[in-house]
Formats: C-alpha cells, structure tokens, sequence
C-alpha cells in the first residue's frame, strides 16, 4: 500500500546517505534488518557499496512474509548456483541452507577468518577453497560431504566438525558400565534431532543397564528401531527383559524395541 511505500523509499534515502556521509576507506560492520518487500536492486546495490568499501562484516536479515516452508527450485527446473566472492570478508554465517537443489555454492573468501554453516546436510559444495587466513570454522553437515570442506580448511586453526548420527550400536567386550552411571547434564543433540537406530550388543539387563537404555528411548526425539542383543538362550529371561523396554514411554511415537 502507500504507506509501505513511503517508509520503503525513507529506508533506502536513509541508507544511501548514510553511505555518503561514511567517509572510512574501510567499513568494519554493515548490518541491515530488512523488510520482504524491500527491491532486491536496492539490495544488490548495497552490497556492492559495502564491498567498495573493504566490508569486514556483513550482516543482512530479511525475513520470509509467508507462513510455512520457504519453495526453492526443485528436480526439474533450472538449477540455483549462488557464487560467494568477496574480497574483504572476514566472517561468514550460513544458515537453514537444508535445500534439496542442483545448484552450487562456491565460496572464494581470501580475507576470511571465521566460517560457520548449519543446517547444510544436503547442500551440493562444488568449491570452498582460497582461504589462508581462516582461523576458526564450524561446519555442520551431511557424512558424504566431509571430504570437499576438509579440502578448503587447510589453513583453519580451530575447526568445529558436526554431522548429524542416524545409527549407534554399543558392544561391551570385556566390560561392564559403571554402576555409578549418571545421565549427562543435558540431552545430547544427537538423541534429540538426528538418532535413527540403536542397537545394544551383549545387553545384560542390570539395573544399570536399564536406567541406561531408558534415558536413550525417553530422549531420542526420531528414534525408529532399538534392539538390544543377548547371548543367552533363555526365552523366559529374554521375554522379561523385553517387557520392561515396552514398559518405557518413548519420546519417538514410531520407535519399535526389538530383542534378539
């Protein structure tokens, strides 16, 4: 409406002079919280302004207008490449980059010193590379992708590697859990958001191993199989084992518990 284009056009005035009047050769931090309808040629034009002045750091925020999940290219159409080439850069924050997509990212960062990319499990990574000055990076991604990050932090002093586990299985060669076990302080990450499957080999059932094997079925949020191992040929034991698992109200409504 009209409003909306009033307060549009005293945005972009308010910015473009501010570009004037900063007259530094170099521009440590440029943040900019922007509305949907704000014009991408505005912004592109920004950007551009903040790179002619050596950016350090370069912070833009525009929020989706809809409800619901964000529609990107999918098998099909044409594919979305999105070339990051900024000279001056030195901190980079990728996020919600979950996209199923043909395209590529290409980072070329020669003045970077800190990376972070989450939520990019299926992201297609053609090149990350040109970065001698990178000093700290924290990257979570898929397992197939592993090889193509640790190809471009050569130089990175500090790196902060986190892939999500869909399968655990435990075996106790040899010996026993501490019957002083504890359950940690909070709930690890990996039973909240990515465990699949969990198998327990040479399972005893002790009260240790119980209190153990309940804390994994209460916490793990996406938990589809659990099956616990004995060697003993005993049906009776094994059945009564069975039972106080079923017992255990499972975080995941899906979960099956299975006994070997």
């Amino acid at each position: 409406d009209s409003n909306t284009t009033i307060s549009i056009t005293i945005f972009k005035q308010f910015v473009h002079r501010s570009f004037l009047s900063n007259k530094a050769p170099v521009l440590e931090h440029l943040h900019l919280s922007l509305g949907p309808d704000c014009p991408s040629v505005d912004i592109g034009l920004w950007i551009n302004l903040a790179l002619s002045r050596h950016v350090r750091v370069l912070h833009i925020v525009i929020p989706y207008p809809k409800k619901g999940p964000v529609t990107l290219p999918k098998t099909g159409d044409p594919p979305v490449d999105v070339n990051i080439v900024m000279p001056s850069l030195q901190r980079l924050h990728m996020s919600h980059a979950n996209i199923e997509t043909r395209g590529t990212y290409v980072i070329d960062v020669p003045s970077l010193k800190c990376l972070e990319i989450s939520d990019s499990a299926r992201c297609n990574f053609r090149q990350i590379e040109n970065m001698p000055e990178l000093v700290r990076a924290r990257v979570s991604f898929g397992a197939d992708s592993t090889h193509k990050f640790l190809k471009g932090l050569t130089s990175v002093r500090r790196l902060t590697l986190r892939q999500p586990l869909t399968k655990l299985a435990i075996y106790f060669s040899g010996m026993d859990i501490p019957t002083g076990w504890k359950p940690p302080s909070s709930v690890p990450e990996c039973l909240l958001h990515s465990l699949e499957a969990f198998e327990w080999f040479e399972y005893k059932g002790r009260q240790v191993d119980r209190e153990m094997a309940k804390y994994v079925l209460k916490n793990a949020l996406r938990l589809k199989t659990a099956t616990f191992s004995k060697r003993s040929t005993d049906m009776g034991e094994k059945c009564q084992m069975l039972k106080e698992l079923e017992s255990v109200a499972t975080a995941s409504p899906s979960a099956q518990i299975l006994f070997d």
